[in-house]
């Protein structure tokens, strides 16, 4: 009797432990627990369509960065390689993890980028990350520089949206030359830009929230933006 009351016990504790801290660490596997991440997911996150670049024999299974795991979590469409990542369409957000950089076509992700693809990197640090993606300022201000101690993401945005070609060429030079999209010279209509960037650990719960809250917000920023381009220029043909 004794022995049943404290399996019961240690049972509770384990259950109440994953309740509490949605990821539970047993026998070197970690398991995340979809009840208690349902609640910090943002819902509006999986309205958008989100794709996951990743060599999945070189992720372990037991890893946050499992494919399964970002599929369970931001509702990510997996893919092996980067024809697959062609076939998606309206992508909003791609996520390449650092076994599948690799695979990357460069051209394709810098002018996907620059028209406002969201961007997130797992354990590739923002110099790096800034040649994959043609952005040599990401890394600004020793921006996601320093060494992690495990698992890490970046997650970048870039738009610069204009009335005349010009002014944005104008722009995307200031910005190229002074990592700034101020004061940029000779700007004769309405330009709006758009250049967030984020990072942090992502090693449990917590880097699981901040990386769906990133992701999310960095969407909508560049959603938001094309909007208040879209409404100027209605409003201008208006005048």
């Amino acid at each position: 009797m004794a022995r049943m009351k404290t399996l019961y016990i240690l049972g509770l504790l384990v259950l109440i432990g994953i309740a509490t801290f949605g990821i539970i660490s047993f026998s070197n596997r970690t398991v995340i627990a979809q009840e208690a991440l349902d609640a910090r997911i943002p819902p509006e996150l999986r309205n958008y369509r989100i794709a996951y670049l990743v060599d999945s024999n070189a992720v372990e299974a037991t890893s946050l960065r499992a494919p399964v795991n970002l599929q369970q979590t931001v509702s990510a469409q997996v893919a092996t390689s980067w024809d697959q990542v062609m076939q998606a369409s309206d992508l909003s957000a791609i996520i390449i993890d650092r076994t599948a950089t690799h695979m990357i076509d460069r051209a394709w992700l810098a002018n996907a980028y620059r028209n406002g693809l969201v961007v997130s990197m797992f354990n590739v640090y923002a110099p790096e990350m800034g040649e994959l993606v043609g952005n040599a300022c990401l890394s600004q201000d020793g921006f996601a520089t320093d060494a992690y101690p495990g698992d890490f993401f970046v997650t970048s945005a870039f738009l610069i949206l204009g009335d005349n070609p010009s002014d944005v060429s104008a722009v995307v030079q200031q910005y190229s030359t002074t990592c700034s999209v101020g004061n940029a010279r000779g700007i004769t209509g309405f330009v709006t830009t758009a250049a967030p960037r984020s990072t942090e650990q992502y090693a449990d719960t917590y880097g699981i929230e901040a990386f769906a809250a990133t992701l999310l917000d960095q969407i909508q920023d560049i959603q938001e933006t094309y909007q208040h381009f879209a409404t100027a220029q209605r409003a201008s043909v208006g005048e």
